[in-house]
């Protein structure tokens, strides 16, 4: 069991593509962002990495600072620990940590050992995967994507998200996640808007295309405009129109302790597949 980084995006994409869509809508995350780099690059200090057992991947490690660290699902959670390590060698301090639940309890653990960072559970997230909907509720308006002219209020909108979401989490820049948006060839991703009127109410977006899928996300409406079911509508609509593009399934990450959003996705159609723990690592003593 050995971990081996890579310097080269595209080199590590090509190596850990097969092993991550074995579980496509569980790793839909890591081969969004991994495939995105290859393409695109990445301006800032970049770790990525995997462990190898007997020749073959056993488990993927990818940080693209500032951001946390995102560990794929893995057969053995010691080899967490060991990208644990390999990363200290690098950073004295992370903001925090994405992961399926046992590999974050071995990371977690072994980072509180070397550094003394104590990990605090900051949200528990579903992964939920969609073959097909099954319910679109009838919801004045329409979906219309967002272009150029709805930069500020893409804007306004993905920070509000970041801000009520993720709290006190270590957050992507919203003018980034915007300007990328907006920039994607459609296929990749992008973001709509479900207008009333001609007045914009509810957001969502989509990015991260797999072999297979692609991951909606993220999906807000403002307070003035909740109750009206205006999410569940263009969560449903986007769905379907990401599945009448080719993709074979729509893949999101909702909060597991918000029940409100976890029955609207449900009732939609999408299924959980697996859980994904948040932990912010705060300095100790």
């Amino acid at each position: 069991m050995q971990v081996r980084r890579y310097s080269d995006p595209v080199e590590f994409y090509e190596r850990v593509e097969p092993f991550l869509r074995t579980r496509e809508a569980e790793h839909c995350l890591l081969l969004g962002l991994s495939k995105r780099i290859a393409e695109q690059g990445y301006d800032k200090p970049l770790y990525e990495a995997l462990v190898e057992v007997d020749g073959e991947v056993a488990a993927v490690c990818v940080r693209t600072a500032p951001m946390n660290v995102i560990l794929s699902e893995m057969g053995d959670p010691a080899c967490a620990a060991l990208l644990a390590d390999d990363l200290h060698l690098i950073w004295d301090a992370l903001p925090g940590l994405l992961a399926p639940p046992e590999p974050a309890k071995a990371f977690h653990d072994r980072w509180y050992e070397l550094t003394g960072a104590i990990p605090e559970l900051a949200y528990r997230e579903t992964i939920y995967r969609l073959d097909k909907v099954v319910y679109r509720p009838a919801v004045a308006g329409e979906m219309v994507r967002a272009t150029e002219k709805d930069f500020h209020l893409l804007l306004e909108w993905i920070t509000a998200f970041h801000i009520e979401a993720l709290g006190n989490t270590t957050t992507p820049d919203a003018e980034v996640i915007v300007r990328r948006s907006l920039n994607a060839h459609h296929h990749e991703g992008g973001m709509f808007l479900w207008m009333v009127e001609d007045n914009p109410v509810s957001l969502a977006g989509y990015t991260g295309r797999t072999a297979n899928g692609i991951r909606i996300g993220p999906v807000y409406t403002p307070p003035e405009q909740r109750g009206n079911r205006y999410g569940m509508a263009i969560s449903a609509a986007l769905s379907q129109h990401l599945l009448d593009g080719g993709r074979r399934f729509v893949f999101l990450y909702a909060d597991s302790d918000y029940a409100p959003s976890n029955h609207v996705y449900r009732k939609i159609g999408y299924q959980p597949v697996a859980n994904a723990y948040q932990y912010n690592f705060r300095a100790g003593g």
